[in-house]
């Protein structure tokens, strides 16, 4: 990126964006516009908006191109399947929209881009299936190339009598990518056909979960040996070992994310690994809590304890590159909570609040 960034990186400060709901179907008093823009202040954890992108229906998850000034938005319709791809202004952090490209399936949930930035990869709940569209060197996207929709239905008559893909990730090498399906308690496993430019399925390296567990989304550690399965309707997490070589996940243990004397209604909804690897963050809606665990170098989880969201709904969080603050979205309070995270302990302070409708994902701009 721009030596802007660079810039930004030294002085500690972070473009920070929102993906929201503009229309959810809610009384909220407040109603979004779309993406909103802020930059989060190094040295004392206040967040401040800089920029109100509208264009974009429920632009509810976005995701960064890893090294250069993009920004996609999985737009989440009912009608049709769409990814809203931007550029970002590195010293205003301004948003231009480039292009968007709509394709057959509905509700797009999740997106992401490859390690290498080729392609953009969009969930689709509604119609449980998966897409990748390529990415032209303008920042531009390609058509849409689909996946068959998964088959299948879980134990649960109200959340999974049809497959519902929660969200698509690429693995460190960009080789396999994983679709983590509420619907039919599976995590599924894709690898690229070249010649076409499509996701093929491999079955072999498909990895069923829980009856009724319900994944929803899924991370690497960065060590890259191990990865982390977040289940949704039993609020629990799947840890795994991880074959960089093959792709194969291998299943270490199983852990809630919630004390074990809640009785309660709750439904997990993040999961992110610090960047030193040392801790793992969960995210639970009801409890309205960040479940925070101790990782051990064999990738086994210890509980840690919970810190209140300081809000309702946490739909989504994520941690500053550098490690420092990790920034969370309690949708239902329409307010983002900045926390300073402790460099020794990986607990959890409370630094600032912002007020915004409807936040429902929280993403850091890479500064290199």
């Amino acid at each position: 990126m721009s030596g802007n960034a660079g810039d930004r990186a030294a002085s500690g400060d972070w473009l920070t964006y929102f993906g929201t709901y503009t229309d959810d179907g809610s009384a909220s008093a407040r109603r979004s516009v779309g993406i909103y823009g802020a930059r989060l202040d190094g040295a004392s954890g206040q967040l401040d908006i800089i920029e109100q992108r509208d264009g974009i229906v429920n632009p509810s998850f976005i995701a960064p191109h890893p090294f250069r000034p993009l920004l996609f938005a999985a737009s989440e319709r009912e009608d049709v399947a769409e990814v809203v791809a931007m550029s970002i202004d590195l010293q205003s952090g301004i948003l231009d929209i480039l292009g968007r490209q709509t394709f057959d399936g509905h509700a797009a949930c999740h997106v992401s881009v490859d390690p290498q930035g080729a392609g953009v990869y969009v969930a689709n709940y509604g119609s449980g299936d998966a897409a990748r569209l390529a990415l032209g060197a303008d920042g531009r996207l390609g058509p849409a190339r689909s996946t068959a929709p998964h088959q299948g239905r879980g134990p649960n008559p109200d959340r999974q009598a049809s497959p519902h893909a929660h969200s698509i990730t690429p693995c460190p090498k960009g080789e396999h990518f994983y679709v983590a399906d509420l619907g039919i308690d599976a995590l599924m496993a894709y690898a690229i056909d070249e010649d076409r430019g499509v996701l093929v399925a491999v079955e072999s390296l498909r990895l069923p979960t829980a009856p009724g567990a319900g994944p929803r989304h899924f991370t690497f550690h960065p060590g890259q040996r191990h990865a982390y399965l977040l289940n949704e309707l039993d609020a629990t997490i799947d840890a795994m070992r991880f074959d960089g070589d093959t792709g194969v996940l291998e299943r270490i243990h199983t852990i809630s994310t919630l004390p074990d004397d809640f009785a309660g209604e709750n439904l997990a909804a993040e999961i992110a690994v610090h960047p030193s690897g040392r801790w793992l963050y969960a995210s639970n809606r009801g409890h309205n809590t960040l479940a925070i665990y101790d990782v051990d170098v064999g990738g086994r989880l210890t509980r840690r304890g919970w810190v209140s969201t300081e809000g309702d709904h946490p739909r989504h969080f994520a941690i500053s590159p550098d490690g420092r603050w990790l920034v969370v979205a309690n949708m239902f309070d329409d307010a983002a909570v900045v926390f300073a995270v402790d460099p020794d302990r990986g607990s959890l302070s409370r630094a600032s609040r912002l007020g915004l409708p409807r936040p429902s994902c929280v993403r850091f701009v890479p500064s290199s």
